[in-house]
């Protein structure tokens, strides 16, 4: 047997990938799932300027925010709340149970999470950058 590196999937590997994960999710969950990330993009704008983003994707049920960036000049004026509430609502329509993130856990952005009913979920030591970070869920 041999051991390789490959830099992309093969249809070869993609088959591979399918038909077992296929075998695993009938195991574990009683039928196939699917798993392929659905990306969904917001941007706040205020006179035709990007103000914000919330960059979010859904996967086996459950929403992920990826990134949520308010411009410095503007924080604390609710286009972060909005986007979040935006994204929430995106994520319920498309049949998310849960959405969560994580956050670096002294951060400004742990008070505004918990401010907007995200509950702590668990712990990540010495994560990004040798930092803590604190994992954050919402269910629906």
């Amino acid at each position: 047997m041999n051991i390789t590196q490959v830099t992309q999937k093969t249809p070869e590997f993609e088959t591979f990938e399918k038909q077992q994960w296929s075998v695993q999710d009938t195991e574990h969950f009683g039928h196939d799932i699917n798993w392929d990330k659905a990306p969904y993009l917001l941007q706040a704008e205020d006179k035709g300027k990007i103000v914000g983003i919330l960059d979010m994707n859904i996967k086996g049920g459950v929403a992920k925010i990826e990134g949520l960036l308010v411009d410095q000049n503007r924080h604390r004026q609710g286009i972060g709340k909005q986007l979040v509430v935006e994204a929430e609502h995106i994520a319920k329509e498309a049949g998310a149970h849960k959405m969560y993130l994580i956050t670096g856990k002294t951060w400004q952005a742990s008070r505004f999470y918990q401010a907007m009913g995200y509950e702590p979920e668990g712990m990540l030591k010495r994560h990004h950058q040798g930092e803590d970070w604190i994992q954050f869920s919402k269910f629906f």
